[in-house]
């Protein structure tokens, strides 16, 4: 675990409006581990690390260069 990087955590509406994803897209992309597993806190509440989401952010932006 990273300890100097932001911790903050995203709810799936949160992280969906981020990534520009639906929710079903973005729960195929963590079945195809394609996206990091999310966090669960309850039976009903689960969120992303956001320091996870920029990293995927940045892999991608990599890519295209």
């Amino acid at each position: 675990m990273q300890s100097s990087r932001n911790k903050n955590v995203l709810r799936i509406p949160a992280t969906c409006k981020k990534m520009g994803i639906g929710r079903n897209t973005l729960y195929a992309l963590v079945k195809a581990d394609k996206y990091p597993k999310p966090i669960r806190f309850s039976e009903k509440s689960v969120g992303f690390l956001e320091y996870e989401l920029d990293d995927r952010i940045d892999a991608k932006a990599a890519e295209r260069k």
